[in-house]
């Protein structure tokens, strides 16, 4: 996983605590231990999100998916999407915001983790 990825993903992490935890934040996470809490935080965090700005109803994924592949035809030219795998995000947010099973291996999971989450 890209190094930006990673900080994205523990962007997302540390919000999700603020927002759904807010006394229980954690400032470290174990790569093998903790990896179920932080999907599920994440997964918290998108949820908090949703209901913050009330957008249960908004068709997102069109929304997103959209968005990412306006991302992708201008990454070559903007110097600030270099190096981001959209690819990679989209997925994490079919993962960790609806809940659907993608084909992401646990190795990713760990990488972040590795890198950015602890």
């Amino acid at each position: 996983m890209e190094t930006i990825l990673a900080k994205i993903f523990a962007t997302a992490l540390a919000l999700s605590q603020v927002a759904t935890a807010p006394d229980a934040v954690k400032t470290q996470f174990d790569r093998s231990r903790d990896q179920d809490e932080a999907a599920q935080l994440l997964r918290a965090g998108c949820t908090h999100m949703r209901k913050a700005f009330d957008i249960d109803d908004v068709n997102l994924d069109d929304l997103i998916a959209t968005a990412l592949d306006d991302a992708q035809a201008i990454a070559g030219e903007n110097k600030l999407f270099r190096g981001i795998d959209f690819g990679d995000l989209q997925t994490a947010y079919r993962q960790f915001c609806t809940n659907e099973e993608v084909p992401v291996g646990r190795h990713q999971r760990d990488r972040f983790l590795q890198q950015g989450g602890s």
